[in-house]
């Protein structure tokens, strides 16, 4: 394989998991989800940082954001993900993509305000 798998090949050595909920550092400047949050599906050997694949965490994230955003009354008019629906590649293999759009602001470059 060319590539690390392991979350710590895309979020650094300062990929931190823990299946228990404890952290070793005092979580000043990180974001903590509990893996049931990701994608309903992410197990604890999926998210660790050195048996997991950080692909299984990205589909899960994106994936747990598309079945919330589907789920809500109003959606956000500045930032919109979509899902294909399932092609299949063989009688074994199916792929699905997701699009992620935002809206920015031209001045700043960043995600415009919801209104």
């Amino acid at each position: 394989m060319s590539f690390n798998i392991a979350p710590t090949g895309i979020y650094s050595s300062k990929y931190e998991y823990s299946a228990d909920g404890s952290f070793s550092s005092a979580g000043e400047g990180c974001i903590r989800i509990p893996i049931s949050k990701i994608g309903g599906e992410l197990d604890a050997t999926e998210a660790s940082e050195s048996t997991g694949d950080y692909r299984k965490l990205l589909w899960g994230f994106l994936q747990e954001n598309f079945d919330y955003q589907e789920a809500l009354e109003t959606a956000p008019s500045n930032m919109t993900i979509s899902r294909s629906g399932l092609n299949f590649v063989d009688e074994d293999t199916a792929a699905r993509s997701y699009t992620v759009s935002f809206r920015y602001s031209v001045t700043g470059l960043d995600v415009e305000a919801e209104s």
